[in-house]
């Protein structure tokens, strides 16, 4: 620890002219939008609203029958502690998403499931991965189709 700098003498007598200024502020809880160097995230409804393709990293995707089973609980935990959305849905929403997971076999609308985190840029949804504890199951570039509002 440095010891602490005393002022000069010009420095002491500016300042005892000068009262610091009161600010009010109120605290925001810390969010992606609001917290330096995190990522920023598009939130569910702006992933839905986009008419763009966007990186999503989905943190982990199970099936169906593993969902009815809340199988998505750690990764939803996670991605909370991070500050994001957390949520789960289903594939559907990202089609090329679906398409990677059902790997070729006929799969339907709601037979997977995955917690999503929505990004503009590759290099934001570089820069999560690398904040997560886990692999993430997939990062898929395209557009998100659902709406659940």
């Amino acid at each position: 620890m440095m010891p602490p700098v005393e002022p000069t003498p010009h420095e002491a007598e500016d300042s005892a002219r000068e009262p610091a200024p009161h600010v009010e502020t109120t605290p925001v809880a810390p969010t992606p939008t609001h917290t330096a160097g995190r990522p920023v995230a598009l939130t569910e409804a702006e992933a839905i609203a986009s008419e763009s393709a966007l990186v999503t990293v989905w943190v982990d995707v199970v099936s169906a029958a593993e969902s009815d089973a809340d199988g998505l609980a750690a990764a939803k935990a996670e991605v909370r502690s991070l500050g994001y959305e957390g949520a789960s849905v289903p594939l559907v929403c990202q089609q090329a998403a679906l398409e990677h997971f059902a790997n070729g076999a006929q799969a339907g609308p709601y037979d997977f499931w995955g917690v999503p985190v929505y990004f503009v840029t590759p290099e934001a949804a570089d820069a999560f991965v690398r904040m997560l504890e886990r692999a993430p199951a997939a990062v898929i570039t395209d557009e998100v189709f659902c709406d659940f509002h």
